[in-house]
């Protein structure tokens, strides 16, 4: 599904060149759940601009479907930070993407309501983005990417602002709305936690530029709630990305 080939990437800045990348080589398949996690400053945000087509590698090529990126448009992404229209109601805000899509209104409005389901946003469709938590915006912002059917998903530290208990609902979420897709994901987080809990591969990088330093298979199968973070595996697990990461800062 998406190719990355001797991906480096070097920002100017008014200090000098930043070298953010350094030659990644990766194959993500059809419907995984993949995030990168590393150190603060390892190029996970750099990529996913990339992979969105929002920048330009200084050298390589990303491929969707082998065919190279070279606009935005294959991948939806989310952010950490709300994007959602503040003029508009909730229902608005996530019918926005499909105006010009040449679905009818009839298939919009169903695409719309199967969407608002989907995030627990039902009772919530008529609401201003000012009469919702972070939570529910952050559902509303997932909505927008869900109801246009995506078949990539960027996810930017999508759940990064929220409180402990909020996060672990949005998890869930997250997951759920992964299967239900069929979408094939791409996530970057600090939260080792939740890299685990949702993801099919973990992959480290190495301090800035980043290199891939070891890809992790997970294996809690498809059905996952919070509870699986009490287990033996998942606590191991969680050990073994800490030291992995550790060792990358000391370096």
């Amino acid at each position: 599904m998406i190719q990355l080939s001797n991906i480096s990437h070097t920002y100017t800045s008014t200090t000098g060149p930043i070298c953010a990348l350094n030659g990644l080589n990766f194959y993500i398949q059809e419907n995984e759940f993949v995030t990168f996690v590393g150190p603060s400053g390892c190029g996970k945000s750099t990529l996913l601009h990339i992979v969105a087509g929002f920048v330009r590698p200084t050298e390589g090529t990303v491929r969707i479907q082998e065919e190279p990126v070279l606009r935005p448009g294959r991948a939806r992404m989310v952010f950490q930070a709300d994007a959602v229209f503040p003029w508009l109601s909730a229902q608005q805000n996530i019918e926005y993407g499909l105006r010009h899509s040449g679905l009818s209104e009839t298939d919009r409005r169903g695409r719309v309501t199967g969407a608002l389901t989907a995030a627990g946003l039902t009772d919530f469709a008529t609401k201003w983005p000012r009469e919702l938590s972070g939570g529910m915006r952050k559902r509303l912002e997932l909505a927008r990417a869900y109801v246009s059917h995506p078949d990539i998903w960027l996810l930017d530290e999508p759940l990064a602002s929220l409180d402990y208990f909020t996060r672990e609902e949005m998890q869930v979420l997250v997951h759920n709305l992964w299967r239900s897709a069929n979408s094939t994901v791409v996530c970057a987080t600090h939260d080792l936690e939740e890299a685990l809990f949702l993801s099919t591969q973990v992959v480290i990088l190495t301090r800035r530029p980043g290199q891939i330093k070891e890809v992790v298979n997970v294996t809690f199968g498809s059905e996952r709630t919070p509870k699986i973070k009490l287990s033996d595996e998942f606590v191991t697990l969680r050990r073994r990305l800490l030291t992995l990461i550790e060792r990358q800062q000391s370096q």
